[in-house]
């Protein structure tokens, strides 16, 4: 974001070495604009849980992130953080991770 004034939604050219596919998770990119970019890691096994990241500016301050983990094991990701009173949320069913 800092060099083109957007968020990328490649993840191979974001980092190279990173595999989007593992036994345990699948990695995928879903949103990125000049905002925010989120991103997921679905568990492919039952007994992992899944995540949602999501990047995001602050008007005038630098990138900030917040990542969702599920509050049990799911094959499902957290749906997207939402903005509630200047503060982002992790959505219902799943915490943030400090």
């Amino acid at each position: 974001h800092l060099t083109k004034g957007r968020f990328t939604d490649d993840l191979k050219r974001l980092a190279p070495n990173v595999p989007t596919d593992n036994e345990d998770y699948h990695l995928e990119i879903k949103q990125a604009n000049t905002s925010q970019a989120i991103m997921v890691a679905i568990a492919k096994k039952p007994g992992l849980n899944s995540y949602t990241g999501m990047v995001y500016t602050i008007p005038g301050k630098l990138s900030a992130a917040v990542m969702c983990r599920t509050n049990v094991p799911s094959q499902t990701p957290p749906q997207t953080p939402k903005f509630v009173q200047s503060m982002v949320m992790c959505p219902s069913g799943s915490s943030a991770i400090k």
